[in-house]
């Protein structure tokens, strides 16, 4: 039985690693939603004189994060997370409209949507229930001076305002550790990336290093030449031909050590290589001249 509800109580893993992560920060803030419910529960019949009305409200806040949990398992986190969302916040103005109105402490819980719509949704969601709640308060606080809000199905007392506050604040206490704890594993996610990186270069710096004094030292000679401008950008031997690495490197190598005669059959057979797609390439021999 432990080990069903333990296994129930764990987020689900997924092959994509953002989904995994937003399972991982759904099934969080849906533990410590139903937790402070439960507890602000407990806490009621001591603070309210008329606990029936507020704890139905509660009930059904609770029916709502238990299906939540349900769909979350279904694998569609984000439907999910837009879902619960939309249906807490909708709720949640109704519980205010029939508690009291802008004086009830249910009225502050929609800046807990507002929190909860910007981890799972982004900052777009975050903006548009942060408008759809200005909007509301403004309908509420126009109701009140009207006088046409409905009477409070509970009243509100110094005792009750006071619990509902403090549930608020440890809220808001959790959104900012969960914050924490996102900004932190962004960052070690960041260090450790860097980190492989520095290895990678390092390692590459070094494998290129061995290569080029394994150039170098080969007895045979290899230069590198740019075939657009016929420039030498690379000679492994200090001299060649009766030049020296200084004179051979930015010169044009069919113009000082290929004989004249051979020019133009050197340049077609460079173009030719210039083609796109040109992978068969017949060996070509041309007559090299020395300095002297």
């Amino acid at each position: 039985m432990l080990s069903k509800i333990k296994q129930f109580l764990t987020p689900p893993i997924f092959e994509d690693e953002d989904k995994t992560r937003l399972a991982n920060l759904l099934n969080t803030l849906l533990l410590f939603a139903t937790v402070l419910v439960a507890l602000y529960s407990l806490i009621l019949p001591f603070t309210t004189p008329n606990p029936a009305p507020v704890s139905l409200f509660l009930g059904i806040i609770i029916l709502i994060l238990i299906v939540t949990f349900f769909l979350m398992r279904q694998g569609k986190i984000k439907m999910t997370a837009n879902i619960s969302i939309a249906i807490l916040w909708i709720f949640v103005a109704g519980m205010t409209f029939f508690l009291g109105g802008i004086f009830n402490p249910s009225f502050t819980s929609l800046i807990l949507i507002i929190f909860g719509a910007g981890f799972l949704l982004g900052t777009r969601a975050a903006v548009i229930y942060t408008i759809l709640s200005i909007l509301y308060s403004l309908g509420l606080l126009y109701a009140e001076m009207r006088g046409l809000l409905p009477k409070a199905l509970s009243p509100v007392t110094p005792s009750s305002f006071w619990a509902g506050i403090v549930i608020n604040f440890i809220a808001v206490a959790v959104f900012i550790a969960l914050a924490n704890r996102s900004i932190g594993r962004a960052l070690e996610r960041v260090r450790q990336e860097l980190d492989e990186r520095r290895r990678t270069e390092s390692e590459l710096r070094i494998s290129e290093q061995r290569f080029r004094t394994l150039i170098v030292n080969y007895p045979d000679m290899i230069f590198v030449v740019d075939v657009p401008t016929r420039i030498i950008t690379f000679v492994n031997r200090d001299s060649f031909l009766g030049y020296t690495r200084q004179e051979l490197e930015d010169a044009d190598p069919i113009s000082f050590a290929v004989a004249l005669d051979d020019h133009y059959l050197t340049i077609a057979h460079w173009e030719e290589m210039l083609l796109p797609d040109n992978q068969n390439l017949d060996p070509i021999e041309y007559r090299i001249i020395s300095k002297d």
